[in-house]
């Protein structure tokens, strides 16, 4: 994989998000580097929302930690969603990442813009990438049916939800000691 600039492609002015990334990253639970400072490089982007309300931007970054790397292993890759509002979220204070002069980044699974991109991608049939940057991530979800996931309303599948698409009503980050962020949603059909 290539190098990304380490300069944030989505906030205007030349935020190290790397640089900031290794503080925050070292105090979260599923980072498996305890002890050590990461030493991270940004090797993948990809932007699954750009625009609308709030200038939102949902990113799902590939970072390899290299304070990992050994003779046989290059480090260890994390997968970090982030979202960028214009605006502060007083609802998304804990998940606060870091603030510049003209955004607010914030740990993507605690947002639910995140969540409903997530869904998106999936429902749509649709890509995501940064073509402008090397278009070095390049997600694609694969539609699927009412059929094949049940709703969480209890009404049970009644539509093709590829055609009809998802509405996450509520998001939650499951807390406890565990290697990954698994996020409980409610979901309704549009």
């Amino acid at each position: 994989m290539s190098d990304v600039d380490h300069d944030e492609p989505f906030i205007d002015g030349n935020l190290d998000l790397a640089e900031v990334l290794n503080t925050w990253v070292a105090d979260q639970r599923w980072y498996a580097g305890k002890g050590r400072r990461p030493l991270l490089r940004q090797v993948g982007v990809a932007a699954l929302v750009r625009g609308g309300a709030d200038a939102l931007v949902v990113a799902l970054h590939l970072f390899l930690d290299e304070s990992s790397a050994t003779d046989d292993s290059p480090g260890t890759l994390y997968q970090i969603p982030l979202t960028y509002r214009a605006q502060a979220r007083p609802e998304l204070a804990e998940a606060l990442v870091t603030s510049t002069k003209t955004h607010y980044i914030y740990d993507g699974p605690h947002d639910s813009a995140y969540v409903q991109a997530l869904f998106d991608l999936m429902y749509a049939d649709s890509s995501a990438s940064e073509p402008d940057h090397g278009a070095f991530l390049s997600l694609t979800g694969h539609a699927f049916t009412a059929t094949d996931v049940a709703s969480s309303d209890g009404a049970g599948p009644d539509t093709d939800a590829s055609d009809a698409g998802v509405e996450v009503a509520r998001a939650a980050v499951l807390s406890g000691e565990q290697s990954n962020t698994s996020i409980i949603c409610t979901t309704r059909s549009l």
